[in-house]
């Protein structure tokens, strides 16, 4: 019986413990002598046992309770630390740590202020970022009050940490990422001629082009043989930042819609992107009645900030500009145009008025413009917007004969 009661409290003590008895209480023990020993040692060590247990308590309790002790605690031994560039500052944990590294993803979106933040705190940054795509974001009444500061300090604001360091350092600190592995190559031609000089290549994956609607993964819908009437963009509905008044396209967002619609049902992954938020609201709405979910509808239609950083299968693009004057607005910030197109995993559609595009009153977009039907005419594939309702209707006759 002691010997059995010897053996389980090994048993369960022992490896439980990192403890090890003196001898194994299986071994033949004719004379007692050992089960003596057994004893002497266990009482010696059960009260170093009964403190290990006591701290194993103390620790549940402390991880299960309150975390301010914890987590800087936690953070001391950690290796990698993820943080935002201003958390770095404002979390309590993090006030007293420097970094041996600090790595700034999306360095082409965040201003210099923002970018100083962790880099003061670490030995060496390394920023990765395109400083082709978004900008910094400034809120309406940083805005204001950069209009009436020195260009100087204007350019400091609307520039990005990343745009401003490429200025100034060597070619030996600067890696350029010249293979991508994303868009089709037809849309990365265009893309890495007019932002990237040439510089952007498709890597040798095939990826065979299976659309039902467009035979080149690059397709252009023109709206300009409609009516004036018809095709013309409107004023109002929801305003953009600073109050300036939106800008919405019935016409536009009645094919985006249709397009939307007919990828959702192949079960495809699908966004629409457009430039204005008065846009987007005609296009949620509209959408959501037709597939009967507002959530997937708002998940999936939106201006191109929110999607920087996002891909899908299908892009739909409309330009929402179509005027008698070339105005293009917002559109002239030709790097929106380039994060929009390259959101692209299978097929790109772009959705707007020729003649607005192309007589563009801001001359730059006018040359990019004229780019894009060059390429298009070549490497791509160009409708006219009748034409392609017409095949979005017979589709939607067989969907629902099936």
């Amino acid at each position: 019986g002691a010997r059995a009661a010897a053996r389980e409290t090994c048993a369960a003590l022992g490896p439980a413990e990192g403890l090890t008895p003196p001898y194994d209480p299986t071994d033949p023990d004719p004379s007692g002598r050992r089960l003596g020993e057994l004893r002497a040692w266990l009482l010696a060590t059960m009260p170093l046992i009964a403190a290990r247990a006591n701290l194993r308590e103390q620790w549940h309790e402390a991880v299960s309770g309150e975390t301010d002790q914890l987590h800087p605690e936690l953070i001391r031994y950690a290796d990698v630390i993820a943080a935002t560039c201003i958390g770095v500052a404002s979390r309590p944990e993090l006030t007293e740590l420097d970094f041996d590294l600090a790595i700034v993803d999306e360095a082409g979106q965040i201003g210099v202020a923002d970018v100083l933040v962790p880099l003061v705190r670490a030995k060496r940054a390394v920023l990765v970022g395109d400083q082709r795509q978004l900008p910094p974001f400034l809120d309406s009444d940083v805005e204001r009050w950069a209009a009436d500061a020195d260009e100087e300090t204007r350019g400091l604001l609307a520039k990005s940490a990343l745009e401003l360091l490429l200025d100034g350092l060597p070619g030996s600190h600067v890696v350029q990422l010249t293979l991508q592995r994303r868009m089709p190559a037809e849309v990365c031609g265009f893309i890495s001629e007019r932002f990237y000089g040439g510089n952007l290549h498709t890597a040798a994956v095939r990826h065979e082009h299976r659309d039902p609607l467009f035979t080149a993964p690059m397709a252009f819908v023109d709206t300009a043989r409609l009516p004036k009437a018809r095709r013309y963009e409107q004023s109002g509905g929801t305003a953009e930042d600073g109050n300036i008044p939106g800008t919405s396209n019935e016409t536009e967002a009645e094919l985006l819609v249709e397009l939307a619609c007919f990828y959702h049902r192949r079960g495809a992954e699908w966004a629409v992107i457009v430039p204005y938020r008065a846009q987007v609201d005609v296009i949620t709405r509209a959408l959501a009645g037709r597939i009967g979910d507002l959530d997937v509808a708002r998940h999936n239609v939106g201006t191109v900030d929110s999607f920087q950083g996002g891909e899908r299968d299908v892009i739909l693009y409309g330009f929402t500009r179509s005027n008698p004057k070339g105005k293009v607005g917002f559109l002239r910030e030709l790097r929106r145009i380039n994060v929009a197109f390259t959101r692209v995993k299978r097929q790109l559609v772009l959705v707007g008025d020729a003649d607005t595009i192309g007589n563009a009153d801001d001359p730059e977009f006018r040359k990019l413009a004229e780019a894009l039907r060059i390429h298009l005419m070549t490497r791509g594939e160009i409708l006219q917007y009748l034409d392609v309702r017409e095949r979005l209707a017979d589709f939607d006759t067989d969907w629902r004969r099936a």
